[in-house]
């Protein structure tokens, strides 16, 4: 009897085992947090493993989280099968720099000893924030490597034109974003508050030059428009001075002053559309200077003239304008109608407020279009408008349109700005937009200069480039970021550039296809921010690097392209 007592419970236990099935049993996560460049592993770092396209829930149901202990590691267990995008953060450090290179054999061999695997499982580039990893049932993945570096901090004093200490201001790092070849500033961490003596510490900066942005109300009650300044105190962002942030490394005395009352009032009236209590319409400043650089967070205003009677007379009122040129435009967005109207006026405030600012709106049109392939025929597709300016972006973009089977297409709700379209075709390429006879392809079209009909010209017969990139010694390198650039004549038109980023799995640079016929140059940049070949003066510092290449229809081209280390 003793015998059977003790048998029966492990046949049990054996019948329960094989009745689970494989998709039931959970798979489980392990790896490291170290600081780029080197070995040294980073604690409490935050680990989020986010289900994607989780189903029966919303995004974001059944998150797993955990933090790296004092050896930088980390485990995740009871992961339920599926695909997760996977984070890493902390507080004070940032991703690696776009172009940070892959870590030493040494340290790839040390991580290797460390996790006791056969291979480092690292992302692609190290620059990434997160990445996306499948996980089958029963899966035990080991041997994940993430990288953090130790974020610089900019430090000073925040005083107004007496040098007394302003407390409460609102200050932000900026950085430089490139956007369809304009520097815009976008923010680039949280922000502070300064304290009681005006002291303030923007931290966590990964290493880069940043501008510093200082936002103060008139009194703490009031709910206005807040006075903005720039370092080193100025209230035109084009004359700001960025700051340089070195890793790990503080970067103090960014003091500057900023006005107690700062700029002047716009006041007047909006008409053109129907007036109601229920209409709310928004306002942006637009610089109307050269576009050296914008705020992106500058640009949207706040009506302070809210009452009943001021939204059935259209009234409106913008508090603290700095003096300078600029366009002030209006957008409504009429929901019953589903239209949307907007205006503009140029402004020129100085030292005293501007009144009776007459602002006409005019509702979007339609625009029609034709789209044919490049010997006459036709073509059923889709295709998508892309914004050329603020303007064209400050509201509700026209979309899209598919063209009919004879071709002709009407593209709904185009307000003023300027705008390019891009075809969802993976097969084509666009050769030609015209409108009145002419092309409007590279510089964009606009319904204020006309509204005749488009008509685009589509190819089949697009060109291929499949790259390589060589340094000095003429050895491949992985992880360089490829551009094509059009010929100068054509380069204010964004959707002829390309990248070509690396493919780790595939062991080769992606082919970048569907190019339209024409000359270009290639470009291979150790690092380079996002967009930023678009703009004309980043650009220039490499031109005479790139390698010209011709693209014919059908042509299918390989070519090796130096390495630019732009650090040199």
């Amino acid at each position: 009897m003793a015998m059977k007592s003790l048998i029966a419970p492990a046949l049990c236990l054996a019948l329960f085992q094989a009745t689970l099935r494989p998709e039931d049993v959970n798979g489980s996560m392990s790896g490291i947090v170290i600081q780029a460049g080197t070995d040294q592993p980073i604690d409490a770092v935050q680990i989020i493993m986010t289900p994607i396209n989780t189903a029966g829930g919303p995004p974001g149901l059944n998150t797993l989280q955990t933090y790296t202990d004092l050896r930088g590691r980390f485990n995740l267990t009871d992961i339920k099968p599926g695909r997760y995008r996977m984070q890493w953060q902390r507080s004070g450090f940032s991703t690696p720099p776009v172009g940070t290179p892959a870590p030493e054999k040494s340290v790839v061999d040390n991580l290797k000893a460390q996790l006791e695997v056969e291979k480092v499982l690292m992302p692609t580039p190290l620059s990434s924030a997160s990445v996306v990893v499948d996980v089958a049932p029963q899966q035990r993945i080991t041997g994940f490597a993430f990288f953090l570096t130790a974020g610089g901090v900019i430090s000073g004093r925040l005083t107004d034109p007496m040098g007394m200490p302003l407390a409460n201001a609102t200050l932000t790092a900026l950085a430089v974003n490139y956007e369809d070849g304009y520097r815009m500033l976008r923010p680039a961490g949280g922000t502070v508050l300064s304290d009681d003596r005006g002291y303030f510490r923007l931290y966590g900066l990964r290493p880069g030059e940043f501008y510093v942005r200082a936002e103060r109300r008139i009194n703490e009650s009031n709910s206005g428009e807040p006075s903005r300044i720039y370092f080193p105190g100025v209230s035109e962002v084009s004359a700001a001075v960025p700051i340089v942030v070195n890793e790990k490394s503080e970067s103090p005395d960014a003091n500057f002053s900023i006005p107690s009352i700062g700029g002047v009032r716009i006041l007047g009236t909006v008409s053109g559309y129907a007036r109601s209590v229920q209409a709310v319409v928004q306002f942006y400043l637009l610089p109307g200077s050269s576009r050296i650089l914008d705020d992106a967070g500058a640009i949207s205003r706040t009506n302070q003239r809210t009452s009943t009677a001021d939204r059935v007379s259209g009234a409106f009122e913008i508090r603290a304008v700095p003096q300078g040129n600029y366009e002030l435009y209006a957008v409504y967005y009429d929901n019953d109608q589903m239209k949307v109207y907007m205006g503009h006026v140029s402004v020129y405030p100085g030292s005293q407020d501007l009144e009776n600012v007459a602002i006409v709106m005019q509702p979007a049109a339609s625009l029609n279009g034709r789209i044919t392939l490049e010997d006459g025929m036709p073509l059923r597709t889709t295709i998508v408008s892309r914004a050329r300016d603020i303007a064209a972006s400050l509201s509700r973009a026209p979309g899209g349109a598919t063209s009919n089977a004879d071709g002709t297409f009407v593209l709904q709700q185009v307000h003023e700005g300027r705008y390019s379209l891009t075809l969802t075709a993976t097969d084509k390429c666009i050769l030609d937009i015209q409108q009145d006879g002419r092309t409007v392809y590279d510089n964009g079209f606009s319904i204020e200069e006309s509204s005749s009909p488009l008509n685009i010209i589509v190819s089949s017969r697009c060109g291929t480039i499949q790259t390589e990139v060589l340094d000095e010694m003429q050895r491949p390198v992985k992880g360089a970021f490829v551009a094509l650039v059009p010929s100068r004549e054509r380069r204010n038109n964004p959707l002829l550039f390309r990248r070509s980023p690396y493919d780790a799995s595939a062991s080769r640079y992606v082919p970048i296809e569907q190019i339209p016929p024409g000359e270009y140059k290639l470009f291979a940049l150790d690092k380079i921010p996002t967009y930023a070949e678009m703009n004309p003066e980043y650009l220039a510092k490499y031109e005479d690097r790139g390698v010209a290449i011709s693209v014919v229809p059908e042509s299918n081209l390989k070519v090796q392209i130096p390495l630019i280390e732009t650090k040199r």
